[in-house]
């Protein structure tokens, strides 16, 4: 439902889909940062 249909090239769409693309990956870098320091944290 999140897929948008063809033909459909609204502004709102872009801008909406290159938020959600920003959220994920701050959200992705922030669990990688997270995951690496807790490692080091446990194996030092």
């Amino acid at each position: 439902s999140d897929i948008p249909e063809e033909g459909e090239d609204e502004p709102a769409h872009a801008k909406n889909h290159t938020l959600v693309y920003i959220l994920v990956s701050v959200a992705v870098s922030f669990l990688i940062l997270t995951g690496v320091g807790l490692f080091y944290y446990w194996f030092h």
